[in-house]
């Protein structure tokens, strides 16, 4: 039993937008009758290294979809993790430098120990010719 559904027209543009390159090749992939479905698209996107959160099975047009969704999210989410950990390097090398301009600055490091317990190590009491001097963007 199948199913037609009427869009009615749909103007060109619409479909040139909708039929992402990508897309397109890996369901060839997935589809092909030569190759090995939903494992070989799998060993493809992640490099043989599988997603740990994705179920096998069902409906072809379903399987494809539930495999993306999951491939993206978990893409997604290492993007997120990697920014975060650049984030926290960015932190710590910035962090450093302004312990250094404060102990160059003669601040003692019991005082800058304070400031940083007290959650207050950027509105320490320094004067603006120690502050560090960041560029504008």
């Amino acid at each position: 039993m199948q199913k037609y559904i009427d869009f009615g027209r749909i103007r060109p543009f619409l479909i040139q937008n909708f039929l992402i390159p990508e897309i397109v090749d890996d369901w060839i992939l997935y589809r092909d009758v030569a190759g090995d479905g939903i494992h070989a698209l799998m060993d493809r996107k992640t490099a043989l290294q599988g997603l740990s959160s994705y179920m096998r099975g069902g409906n072809p047009v379903y399987e494809f979809s539930r495999f993306y969704r999951k491939f993206m999210e978990d893409k997604i989410a290492k993007k997120k993790a990697s920014q975060n950990d650049f984030k926290k390097i960015a932190m710590k090398t910035l962090s450093e430098q302004i312990i250094q301009q404060q102990l160059a600055a003669g601040h003692s490091a019991h005082e800058i120990l304070e400031h940083i317990m007290d959650d207050n190590l950027l509105n320490a009491d320094i004067s603006d010719s120690d502050k560090l001097l960041l560029p504008k963007k």
